[in-house]
């Protein structure tokens, strides 16, 4: 298991664990049937974000979704989460 708080100053997203007030919300995909409860939610803001968090999280199991903005003008993003 790592520790997920030495990742924090590998990147320039946030992390976000299951006593975050925001953790219900982000865990929630599209699909309502899908009800999953992750160790931890990685918000990737860049490119390097999703590098660092991939290479840091070798060898634990990983789901990353990708957050496409772009059509409103917000940019792209990317969410690693630790599988339970």
């Amino acid at each position: 298991m790592v520790n997920i708080e030495e990742l924090k100053d590998k990147i320039t997203g946030k992390i976000i664990l299951p006593n975050n007030p925001e953790y219900e919300k982000e865990r929630r995909i599209f699909n309502g049937m899908i009800d999953k409860h992750p160790k931890a939610i990685i918000k990737c803001m860049t490119v390097s974000d999703v590098i660092q968090s991939v290479k840091f999280l070798k060898g634990e199991e990983v789901s990353i979704r990708g957050v496409n903005k772009r059509r409103r003008g917000l940019g792209g993003r990317c969410c690693v989460g630790i599988c339970s």
